[in-house]
């Protein structure tokens, strides 16, 4: 072989590798994309669910059903906590999960519901409440 050929095999090698991590990058780009893209439809759907379960705790404060709301309030508080390390890379999420907490401490909190009065014989409803508007 000479030189000429080798200097061609070795661009067309070369070429080739470009290509190959040019591929990679780009695939790698997209998949941290739609990894992005689902982490943040994953956080929606959580805060909806939170909303929902707090929702939840309160039409069971309403009925009296006590037992019944310290379990929907597990439920949510689960839900909080497992977002609660997404929220920290998200300040949107963090302010609407926070908003959802004020909403539903001042709602805890109203002399015109009485909840927290209402429910001082289940210290758990107290406890998640008071985790909740920290």
């Amino acid at each position: 072989m000479n030189v000429r050929t080798k200097i061609q095999v070795l661009n067309i090698a070369l070429g080739l590798l470009i290509i190959i991590a040019l591929g990679l990058g780009l695939s790698s780009f997209f998949t941290v994309s739609k990894l992005k893209k689902a982490k943040d439809q994953t956080l929606k759907q959580n805060l909806y669910l939170f909303e929902r379960s707090m929702e939840d705790v309160r039409t069971c404060l309403d009925a009296e059903e006590y037992k019944l709301a310290k379990i929907r309030l597990a439920e949510a508080l689960e839900l909080l906590k497992g977002s609660q390390s997404a929220t920290n890379r998200n300040e949107e999420a963090k302010r609407s999960f926070d908003a959802i907490c004020k909403k539903y401490c001042r709602i805890w909190n109203s002399t015109e519901w009485g909840y927290s009065y209402r429910a001082s014989d289940y210290p758990e409803l107290q406890k998640g409440f008071e985790s909740i508007c920290k």
